[in-house]
Formats: C-alpha cells, sequence, structure tokens
C-alpha cells in the first residue's frame, strides 16, 4: 500500500516551486478514469516533462493498475508521484449517504491533498461528480481545471425523438449550475468530451476567465499481428457461417444487454442461424443472476454465445474488435460518449448504436454504422437482420476523421498544452 500523504511529504522542503506541481485527483479507479491517468502518466514518463506530476488515487487504483503506479519515478528535473488517500477517507467517501454528500467529501479531499501536496494547478479527472462544491464549496489551494464528461443541457437540439418533462428539468438545472461554475475565479480550463456542446457552454456566461475546449477521448490501438489474431479466433471458436456480434465493456442493463438479449430470441430462425454474440467484459455483480438467466434463453436458440466474463485490456480489447463483425453501443439513454465507438472506427466495423445524445449524433456525423432506438428490442433484432445480410456499413473517410480526432496522444497535448508552459511540452 502506498503511503500517506502526511508521511510522504513530512518535512518537506522550501514551498518555493521551481517547476509546476501539476495534481490529478480521481477516486474511480475503472472504465474511462483509469485509462485517462494511464495516457498522461505514460506521456508525462516517456518525455521527461520539467515539474511534478502527483496522482491522488484510491488504493482501489494502485491495486488495479500497478502497471500504470509503477510509472512513478524522479529524475534531476521530473517526476511522478502516486498517493493513495487513506483507507478511513476512502470509507467515509463512499460510505456517505446521497451523491450530494459523496460530492463535498471528494471537494474536501482534493482540497485538503492540493494543499499538502503544494500543487500549483490541479485536474478534476471527473469534474461532473464535483458540480455543486465547484459553485459554492471551500475556495481551493490554487487553480484548477477539470474534465466534463455528461453534458446534456443541449440534448433537445441533438436528438431525434422528443424529450421527457423529466429530462427537461434536469437539463434546465445543468444550465443553471454550469453557468455557476464558469464564475468560479479558480477555473483555469473546462475540458468538454461532448464538442457538440463547447457553443452551448459558452453561451451560458461569455464573460468567463476559464478556457471551454472540446477533448478527444482517447483511444490506444494495441497493435497485433495475423499469428495472434487467428490463435484468438480459434480460442473463441466461432462456428463456420456466422457474423460476430461484439458487446465490449461491463456488461450491465445501462449497456442495453437486457434488450440485445431479447432482440436475439425474436430474430427468425435462418438469422440466428448466423448469428455469434461476443460478449466481452464482466457481468455486472449485482445483475449477475438476471444476465445469466437471460443469457440461457438466447443459447437455447440457434444463436451461439461466447462470453468472457472478466476484464480486459491491452491487446485483448483490439483482438475482440478486429474479430467483430458488428459491435453493439445500445446504451441506454445514456449521456457522454464510449470509447467503443473509437475502437469500433479502428477497425471500420459498424455500430448498432443507440440514436439517444452524443453517441447517436456523432455515429450519424461520421458514419459509423446505424443509429436505432436501443430500448426497443424490435428495432435491435430488424438491426441484426440488416447486418446479416450486409445492409450495414460504415463511411471509411469519415470513420478515419473520427478516429484521428480520438487519438491518445491529441488528448494528452490538449490537457497539457493549456496547463503547462506549451515549451515544456
Amino acid at each position: 500500500m502506498l503511503q500517506s500523504v502526511s508521511q510522504m511529504i513530512s518535512g518537506s522542503a522550501d514551498s518555493t516551486v521551481a517547476h509546476p506541481v501539476l495534481l490529478l485527483f480521481d477516486l474511480k479507479a475503472t472504465g474511462h478514469h483509469s485509462v485517462y491517468i494511464n495516457h498522461l502518466v505514460q506521456y508525462w514518463h516517456h518525455t521527461q516533462i520539467p515539474g511534478k506530476l502527483c496522482v491522488v488515487v484510491s488504493q482501489q487504483f494502485v491495486d488495479r493498475h500497478s502497471d500504470v503506479v509503477a510509472l512513478s519515478m524522479q529524475s534531476e528535473q521530473s517526476e511522478i508521484e502516486f498517493t493513495a488517500i487513506s483507507e478511513a477517507e476512502y470509507a467515509a467517501f463512499q460510505q456517505a449517504k446521497s451523491a450530494v454528500a459523496k460530492s463535498w467529501i471528494e471537494w474536501k479531499l482534493f482540497c485538503q491533498y492540493a494543499r499538502q501536496l503544494k500543487a500549483t494547478e490541479g485536474v478534476l479527472m471527473y469534474l461532473d461528480s464535483l458540480q455543486l462544491p465547484l459553485c459554492w464549496g471551500e475556495v481551493p489551494p490554487c487553480p484548477i481545471s477539470g474534465i466534463y464528461f455528461r453534458p446534456a443541457f443541449h440534448y433537445g437540439k441533438l436528438l431525434e425523438q422528443q424529450q421527457s418533462w423529466k429530462e427537461r428539468i434536469r437539463q434546465w438545472r445543468q444550465r443553471l449550475i454550469l453557468a455557476q461554475i464558469l464564475r468560479n475565479r479558480h477555473l483555469k480550463t473546462l475540458f468538454c468530451l461532448d464538442p457538440f456542446a463547447i457553443a452551448e457552454i459558452q453561451k451560458l456566461h461569455p464573460n468567463t476567465q476559464a478556457k471551454i475546449l472540446p477533448l478527444a477521448d482517447p483511444v490506444r490501438i494495441e497493435p497485433t499481428n495475423v499469428i495472434v489474431r487467428s490463435q484468438f479466433k480459434q480460442e473463441l471458436d466461432i462456428e463456420v457461417g456466422r457474423q460476430v456480434f461484439l458487446m465490449f465493456g461491463e456488461l450491465n442493463d445501462r449497456k442495453g444487454i437486457f434488450p440485445v438479449l431479447q432482440a436475439l430470441q425474436q430474430v427468425p430462425t435462418e438469422i440466428a442461424q448466423k448469428v455469434c454474440l461476443l460478449l466481452a467484459g464482466p457481468i455486472n455483480a449485482d445483475q449477475r443472476s438476471r444476465i445469466e438467466s437471460a443469457i440461457a434463453s438466447v443459447e437455447a436458440t440457434p444463436v451461439q454465445v461466447i462470453l468472457r466474463d472478466r476484464y480486459l485490456k491491452g491487446q485483448e480489447v483490439q483482438l475482440c474488435f478486429e474479430t467483430a463483425d458488428r459491435v453493439f453501443a445500445t446504451y441506454q439513454r445514456h449521456v457522454g460518449m464510449s470509447s467503443v465507438l473509437a475502437h469500433a472506427a479502428a477497425t471500420q466495423t459498424p455500430v448498432i448504436a443507440s440514436n439517444y445524445g452524443l453517441l447517436g449524433a456523432l455515429t450519424r456525423q461520421y458514419e459509423l454504422g446505424i443509429t436505432i432506438d436501443a430500448t426497443d428490442p424490435a428495432q435491435i433484432s430488424s438491426a441484426i437482420a440488416q447486418s446479416i445480410e450486409g445492409a450495414i456499413s460504415v463511411n471509411a473517410a469519415k470513420t478515419e476523421q473520427f478516429l484521428q480526432q480520438n487519438q491518445a496522444e491529441r488528448f494528452v497535448k490538449t490537457i497539457l498544452d493549456n496547463l503547462l508552459d506549451r515549451s515544456q511540452v
């Protein structure tokens, strides 16, 4: 276990900072959170940027991502240091009775560690969970920037369908809070993963001193070769004459696994005989019994089902997408981006995507596949049949353009160019 911050910096010398001390702060350990930290740490380690990169995370992150933590280093001019918050602090954070209570605890921890580590700038790697404290919380000890994952107040312009009154209320509330955040004089840069939201955010407070910038959702493609790909396909044992439909990532209701499994039970027998469903990711613990029961129902049909019930990373991720003929992005009214789109684009594999929000807008704009109402099994079933008949494809040029816009290096350079002196990056 990493030392507590008080142990690590006790007796720390002169508070004068010759080089920047950049603090990355994120208490989540999975999904985008670990990937984004990994990209920034890898780049800092490789380029030996003058200054210190402090990464404050949970012990869960340290345990899950020892390969990233192993990049900690110290040279004459450059340093990377990971700090895990204490078990007591994390327990208090996790046991908070509401999301609002967790938000205030998380903000207090950020300010505490920013002070103790003498950060010259802090980066909130998931700004969404800290919106209320950014409006009315403790004054931070340093300038701050943050990554805004899920703006939805502009979805009225992106959606193909009518919004519910609950969605409109949430969007109105989001506008009010975000406008207040933009008044925070300590906010230096707001990085936003939704390019369609940039102009709309700027309208909320045209005189804000903060920069509002689009940010790539980074994807790094791990190289494979013919031999490895062949071995992977042999290991999966895909039956001859079947098209592979991939659902990647944690398997849960948010990802749309239930309507997909229901749709597969509805397809005609002659279609089902040509379908292989590849489920690549861990089954959600709270939903395991329901998901396993639904999978069993599909296995009783002519559909072939292959399940890899575990967390996948590195080359194995790329192999899944290279094996797939179609990729499901059937998120249920999901707000924000998904790296599934970029991974599918890297292999020119068409997606069957939700028509809701950013996912739907990107799929349509870059012609990455087909968009449907992902809550409707009948529409999913129809899309599967279209795929078997070869009626779903991608626009190769636009897909490549989309992929280039989401390169990992673009993500890193956008953040570091705007947080550090450009001459250092």
